[in-house]
């Protein structure tokens, strides 16, 4: 059986977070197998996204560092980000469909006089 809590516990390690951040920089891969991976480093891979995505928020301010305490937090907060992203989308999606009523254009194609 899969333990869970050892994989995130390796995935927030700042050898895994920097490997990571520079196979994006550089292009590289993270794995030596880059197609057909196992369920346990597809696993691993969304772990170490999860918690580089906290890891940006604590680093811009958005969230304490509290949150990488316990799983509860680092879970917690995912999901008020996750619904907040989700609410923020909603509003600026309706707020779009409001400033583009009554501002429909027409094409008037005028065929050349002989």
């Amino acid at each position: 059986m899969l333990n869970y809590t050892l994989l995130r516990k390796l995935a927030k390690t700042p050898h895994y977070q920097d490997l990571y951040n520079l196979c994006k920089e550089l292009k590289m891969n993270f794995f030596e197998n880059n197609s057909q991976l196992t369920s346990i480093q597809i696993t691993f891979l969304k772990y170490v996204c999860f918690y580089y995505s906290i890891f940006m928020d604590v680093s811009i301010g958005d969230v304490s560092e509290r949150v990488l305490e316990d799983e509860i937090y680092e879970d917690s907060y995912a999901l008020y980000k996750n619904k907040k992203d989700k609410k923020t989308y909603k509003q600026g999606t309706q707020q779009n469909t409001e400033e583009n009523i009554g501002r429909t254009s027409k094409w008037l194609f005028k065929s050349q006089r002989k």
